[in-house]
C-alpha cells in the first residue's frame, strides 16, 4: 500500500501507482457515498416535481387553471432563495445533522398536500415546501466536499443529480401506480401520490447519519492511513508524504492563521498589511467545508482517542467553524463578491427557466400531445373520478412522460464524463443548449407529424437542458476554493430558484391566454438559446 501510516516506513511509489491507488480510493469513496446522496436528490426532486402527475387529476377536481398551476409549480422556488442562509447553517452545524432534519420537515410537508382543498391551501403548502427543500442540494454539495477534491467534486455530484432526471424516469410509473388508486379508502389518487411520496422521506432520515460519515476521519470503511492521507490532500496540503495522524495544532493553526488575518485587517495600517492578511484568511478557507462535528470530537483522530485540545470542552475552533472571522470574511468575499459567482448565477436561472417548466408541465403538453390538442387545449384537461376514459389517458400521459427524462438521465452522464476527460466546460454546456433551443423551436411542427415524433423532440430537448448540469456546476469548485466555493454555489442555486418561479408561470400563463402550448414552446427555446450566449461569454480565466 502506498499510501502509509506515519508509524510504519514511509514508501512512495511512482506516480502511476500512487494516481492509481488515489482513483481505487476515489472509486471507493463514491461506491459508499454516492448511493445515499442519490437516494436524498431523488425523494427531493419526487417531492417537489410529484405536482406534475398529480395535476392531471388534481386541477380538474379542484377547478385550477394552468396559471394557478404554474404560481404553484413557481411558488416552491421562492421558498428555495433560503439556500444561502441555509447553507450557513449547514457550515455551522454540519449536513449529518442539518440533512435528516431537512428530509422529515419536507416530508411531511409533501404528505400534506393530500389534504389540499383549495388554491390557498395550495399555494402555502407549495411555498413552505421550497424552504423546507433550499437547504438539501447545498448540503449534498458541502458533504460531498468534504471528501471528494475539486476535480472530484463536479463529477461527484452530477451522479447525485442525475435523480433530477431518474425522478422523471421513476416517477411517471410511480405516479401512474398510486393514482390508480383512485377511489380506495375514499381518497382520490393524487392524495395517494402525495401520500407515499410523502412519506419516503421520513424513513430515509432516521437511516441517513449510520449510513454517512461525518469527515474522512470517521469513516470506517476507509484505513486509518487512508483517513489521514485524505484529510491531508483535502487541506490542500501537496503529495502523497503527508501522511500521519492529523493533530490538534492543525486546526488550532488554521484558527491562529484566521485571527491573525482578522487583527491585520481591522490594523489596515498599510497595504502590505492588508494584502498579508488577504492571504492568510484565504489560506485559512482553504480547509475542507465541513468541520468535523461537534459529537465527534473524540472519533475524528485515529483510534478515538481525544487529544488535549479535544478532552473536555469543545476546542475553540469547533464554535467557529469557518475558521475564524479572517476565513469568513475571505468566504464571503470569494463566494458571494466574485462577479462571476453573478454571471453564472445568471446562466442557472436561464437553465431553470426551461428545465423548471419541463418538470411541472411535461406530463400536460404529453397529454396534450397523444389527444391532438397541442394547438387547442380547452380547459384543464381530464382528471375528474368516474371518468374511465380520463384517467385511462392519464396514466398513459404520466408513462409516456418518463421517455424524455429516460434521455435526460443518460444525456446527463455521458456529457458530464466526457466533460472531465476533456476538462472543457464551456462547449459541453453552451452546445446542450443550443441543442435544447432547437428541439423546442422545432416542436410544434414535429406534433404536426405524429406523436412519435413529437416526443422524439421533447425528449431532445430533456437531453440538451439536463446535460449541463455536470460540466456547469463543476465551475464554482474549479474557480474557487471549498468555502467559497459552497457559499458561490448556494447562491447560483438562488439564482436558478427566479428562473424556477417565472418559467412555469410564463408556460402556464401563456397556455392559458394562447390555448395552446405552442408558444410556451417558442418562449422557452428563446430562454435556452440566450444561455447558451451567456455561457459563450463567461470569463473562466483563474484570477492571478
Amino acid at each position: 500500500m502506498l499510501i502509509e501510516d506515519s508509524a510504519s516506513p514511509r514508501h512512495v511509489g511512482s506516480p502511476a501507482d500512487i494516481d492509481g491507488e488515489a482513483q481505487a480510493l476515489e472509486r471507493r469513496l463514491a461506491r459508499r457515498l454516492l448511493p445515499p446522496l442519490f437516494m436524498v436528490s431523488l425523494l427531493c426532486q419526487l417531492d417537489r416535481s410529484n405536482l406534475a402527475f398529480a395535476a392531471l387529476q388534481m386541477d380538474a377536481q379542484l377547478g385550477f387553471s394552468k396559471t394557478i398551476h404554474g404560481l404553484g409549480s413557481g411558488l416552491f422556488f421562492v421558498g428555495y432563495l433560503a439556500q444561502v442562509p441555509a447553507n450557513m447553517v449547514c457550515l455551522a452545524v454540519g449536513p449529518r445533522r442539518w440533512l435528516p432534519g431537512l428530509l422529515v420537515a419536507w416530508g411531511c410537508i409533501a404528505a400534506c398536500f393530500a389534504g389540499v382543498r383549495g388554491v390557498r391551501s395550495f399555494l402555502a403548502l407549495r411555498l413552505l415546501l421550497g424552504v423546507a427543500e433550499a437547504g438539501a442540494y447545498p448540503a449534498i454539495f458541502v458533504w460531498l466536499g468534504a471528501f471528494f477534491t475539486p476535480r472530484q467534486l463536479g463529477p461527484a455530484f452530477t451522479w447525485v443529480t442525475t435523480a433530477t432526471a431518474v425522478a422523471g424516469l421513476l416517477g411517471a410509473p410511480l405516479a401512474a401506480c398510486l393514482m390508480s388508486l383512485d377511489g380506495a379508502l375514499g381518497l382520490e389518487g393524487w392524495r395517494w401520490l402525495f401520500l407515499v411520496e410523502g412519506f419516503a422521506p421520513v424513513l430515509l432520515a432516521a437511516a441517513l447519519p449510520f449510513l454517512l460519515p461525518a469527515t474522512p476521519l470517521t469513516a470506517a470503511f476507509l484505513a486509518p492511513a487512508e483517513q489521514q492521507w485524505l484529510w491531508r490532500q483535502l487541506q490542500g496540503e501537496p503529495g502523497v508524504e503527508l501522511v500521519g495522524p492529523p493533530t490538534a495544532a492543525a486546526p488550532a493553526a488554521a484558527t491562529t492563521t484566521a485571527a491573525a488575518a482578522a487583527a491585520l485587517v481591522e490594523a489596515a495600517g498599510a497595504e502590505t498589511a492588508a494584502a498579508d492578511a488577504g492571504a492568510a484568511a484565504e489560506a485559512a478557507a482553504r480547509r475542507p467545508l465541513l468541520p468535523p462535528d461537534r459529537d465527534d470530537s473524540a472519533a475524528a483522530l485515529p483510534g478515538g482517542a481525544a487529544t488535549t485540545a479535544t478532552a473536555g470542552k469543545a476546542a475553540p475552533h469547533k464554535a467557529r467553524p469557518f475558521g475564524g472571522g479572517g476565513a469568513l470574511r475571505a468566504a464571503i468575499r470569494g463566494g458571494l463578491l466574485d462577479r462571476r459567482v453573478y454571471h453564472l448565477a445568471a446562466v442557472m436561472m436561464l437553465i431553470d427557466v426551461v428545465m423548471n417548466a419541463a418538470n411541472f408541465f411535461l406530463p400536460m403538453i404529453v397529454r396534450a400531445v397523444i389527444t391532438g390538442q397541442f394547438a387547442n387545449e380547452g380547459g384543464s384537461g381530464g382528471g375528474g373520478r368516474g371518468g374511465g376514459g380520463a384517467a385511462a389517458l392519464n396514466i398513459r400521459a404520466a408513462l409516456l412522460s418518463a421517455l424524455p427524462f429516460c434521455a435526460a438521465a443518460v444525456a446527463m452522464v455521458a456529457n458530464a464524463h466526457h466533460a472531465r476527460a476533456r476538462d472543457e466546460r464551456r462547449l459541453h454546456t453552451a452546445l446542450p443548449m443550443v441543442a435544447t433551443a432547437l428541439a423546442l423551436a422545432g416542436t410544434p411542427a414535429l406534433v404536426a407529424l405524429g406523436p412519435a415524433p413529437a416526443l422524439l423532440g421533447l425528449s431532445a430537448a430533456a437531453a440538451g437542458i439536463w446535460a449541463v448540469h455536470g460540466p456547469f456546476f463543476s465551475w464554482p469548485a474549479a474557480l474557487l476554493d471549498r468555502q467559497p466555493a459552497a457559499l458561490a454555489f448556494a447562491l447560483i442555486k438562488s439564482g436558478g430558484a427566479v428562473g424556477g418561479f417565472a418559467g412555469p408561470l410564463a408556460v402556464g400563463a401563456m397556455a392559458d391566454v394562447l390555448g395552446g402550448w405552442g408558444g410556451a414552446m417558442l418562449l422557452l427555446a428563446g430562454c435556452a438559446l440566450a444561455c447558451a450566449g451567456l455561457v459563450l461569454v463567461f470569463d473562466d480565466r483563474p484570477r492571478r
